[in-house]
């Protein structure tokens, strides 16, 4: 009988437990510039919901850019401005929804992550600031009659840049840290494709129209995909670095034809109970019967939202609590991890490892420690500060006078070769000895090569 007693208790605990946690909150329906549709001269409100602990998303900074900071945009570049898409539901997350977030993110928030590990535990050991939210993003400035299944659309982070700014400045730039994760009905764009399972560098312009200054453009058309299914899902990244670090994650899902969207929107506020919407959400896909992939992409994303608020997913986390290592042994961790502090530096990525610096081949793919003590990269740098090793990149990747007039002709060292041209034929041009553009060239692997290949020229 104590026995049964004790086994309700705790089943009724586990219940209330539940239910205090899983309780999703309503909060004020939110608006930027994206909501607005230039086509049809609408504004339409996203509804917003957050789990514990609650919070909302800001409003605008900049009244010139009118974007919400927290969630990217997502628009189509035409040369002049953005037509943006129409966030639908934004669901704002605790930071503990990394735990089951793509590998790739993780890592690039911190390196040394694996999946065991209590990522929030490991922000909140930094002092890291981490926005979570599950956004869905349907029609906006296009006809109804218009699909957007195979264009090409573009994440746009100038609101998160307008909180580097004055609310008031009207021209302002910079680079942020994107990333684009797990895609699904989703293709690489023809030029300037968001950076995809990596981290990297995109460039955010805001800045007055040059013919009208009433008018204020977003640029430039980079940070772009191509959705080609009705529906299509991702998650993206952005980190801005400044005095504190703060992480911005949003898992997308898009809304790629009109009907979807208008069906979507119907459901999320048509529903006044959140499990009941994602419920009925859910089924969307049947309803207008909807390709295989593009109802899967749906039930998966519903369904990886309905198991933040369910016992299993609590359950889950206290399963490895055993196995989670401290944050201080973490941080020991990372100082041994290779980290990447130059992409593409005249075609090298330049890597901090153990206090040094190392440059290998951008087309090399990863760092190895063990192949620069192998030698197996056809070509690497190190030092001891980043200085250096982008002073041996320089040298390398121009030419370099070595040797003036040497019987009329100059000595050039050019990516590791020697080349000898006429003084006469003025400054060397690597693209003159590929298609013989000098009357006369010779090449060696070392000065004294070239030299004597010059020597014995002249002496015939």
């Amino acid at each position: 009988m104590k026995k049964n007693l004790l086994l309700l208790f705790m089943f009724l605990s586990c219940l209330i437990a539940n239910q205090a946690w899983s309780q999703p909150r309503r909060m004020d329906d939110v608006w930027d510039v994206s909501s607005i549709s230039r086509y049809e001269d609408d504004v339409q409100f996203a509804q917003q919901w957050s789990l514990e602990p609650y919070w909302n998303v800001s409003s605008p900074t900049n009244n010139h850019y009118p974007l919400i900071p927290e969630v990217p945009a997502i628009g189509q570049y035409t040369g002049e401005e953005y037509l943006f898409r129409q966030k639908v539901l934004i669901i704002n997350m605790p930071p503990w929804m990394l735990d089951w977030a793509p590998r790739g993110l993780r890592q690039n928030i911190l390196p040394n992550i694996l999946y065991f590990h209590d990522i929030s535990e490991m922000m909140d050991f930094y002092g890291y600031k981490c926005f979570v939210s599950a956004v869905i993003t349907g029609k906006g400035s296009h006809p109804d009659d218009e699909t957007l299944v195979g264009k090409e659309f573009n994440i746009c982070y100038h609101g998160l840049l307008s909180t580097n700014h004055d609310p008031g400045m009207i021209n302002f730039s910079g680079d942020i840290p994107v990333g684009m994760y797990s895609p699904r009905g989703i293709l690489a764009a023809s030029d300037e494709t968001i950076p995809m399972e990596r981290l990297a560098n995109i460039h955010v312009s805001c800045h007055q129209d040059e013919n009208d200054v009433n008018t204020f453009r977003c640029s430039p058309n980079n940070a772009r995909f191509v959705p080609f299914t009705g529906i299509s899902s991702f998650w993206t990244l952005a980190i801005i670095d400044d005095e504190n670090k703060n992480i911005y994650v949003t898992y997308h899902l898009l809304c790629n034809t009109s009907n979807i969207s208008d069906a979507v929107r119907s459901v999320v506020f048509g529903h006044s109970d959140f499990h009941e919407m994602l419920s009925v959400l859910k089924q969307v896909g049947e309803s207008l019967n909807l390709d295989e992939f593009s109802k899967g992409v749906l039930r998966d994303w519903v369904d990886n939202i309905n198991m933040l608020t369910s016992d299993p997913l609590i359950e889950g986390k206290e399963e490895f609590s055993d196995s989670d290592i401290s944050p201080h042994e973490f941080k020991a961790e990372i100082k041994d991890y290779p980290k990447l502090v130059d992409e593409g530096h005249n075609g090298f990525n330049v890597i901090e490892y153990l206090g040094k610096f190392y440059a290998i081949l951008q087309n090399e793919g990863a760092f190895d420690i063990s192949k620069i003590d192998s030698h197996d990269y056809s070509i690497f740098f190190d030092g001891n500060s980043l200085s250096d090793v982008k002073g041996k990149i320089a040298n390398y990747a121009f030419p370099q006078l070595v040797h003036e007039n040497h019987h009329g002709f100059n000595i050039i060292m050019h990516q590791g070769r020697f080349y000898g041209i006429l003084q006469s034929e003025g400054n060397f041009d690597i693209n003159k000895i590929h298609n013989g553009g000098y009357s006369i060239f010779f090449e060696g692997e070392s000065k004294v090569d070239v030299m004597t290949q010059v020597f014995q020229y002249q002496d015939s």
